[in-house]
């Protein structure tokens, strides 16, 4: 369930900021270093001109700026900052969708070349981007999950890595 307001109706210089705040505060709720395990650490953060990066280790979750579209092009830069920052590990790579854009799901292919991937993952907030999630599952041949909310995407990551692939 989106908890905060797409349209916008500007009425004067204040609505547009409470505006802003709202959707801010949302956003960093869905984040909040709070709502996941202890035992999970934010190692590091990274910004892209299309999203940001949260490394929790080897898992990498990322949340796109509103209004992109992701194909292989934009994803580009996503993927050589992860690869850059975790040496050859095996990572998966964790997709909180708290804003809107668009994906091209045929460049899902593309992540079949990346080694050290091991996994994918989306997090959906409304039925819309489950049922989005669902359909590029269908174009990515590595292993992919969506999920309701983050803390069950990093445990289900942590478990990856470590029962299939002995990691962490």
């Amino acid at each position: 369930m989106q908890r905060y307001c797409i349209i916008v109706k500007k009425v004067n210089n204040d609505c547009v900021q409470i505006t802003y705040l709202l959707k801010f505060t949302f956003a960093m709720n869905l984040l909040s270093h709070q709502n996941l395990p202890p035992d999970f650490k934010l190692t590091k953060t990274l910004e892209t001109d299309v999203g940001m990066l949260f490394l929790y280790g080897n898992i990498v979750v990322f949340q796109a700026n509103e209004g992109i579209v992701m194909s292989r092009k934009t994803a580009n830069f996503v993927i050589i900052k992860c690869l850059r920052e975790l040496n050859g590990q095996k990572w998966i790579l964790l997709s909180n969708r708290i804003n809107s854009y668009s994906v091209k799901p045929m460049d899902y292919k593309a992540l079949d070349r990346i080694p050290t991937l091991a996994a994918v993952g989306v997090i959906y907030y409304t039925d819309i981007v489950k049922s989005n999630a669902d359909l590029e599952s269908k174009f990515c041949n590595i292993p992919f999950r969506s999920f309701g909310n983050l803390r069950e995407a990093v445990v289900w990551a942590k478990d990856y890595l470590v029962d299939k692939l002995e990691i962490i």
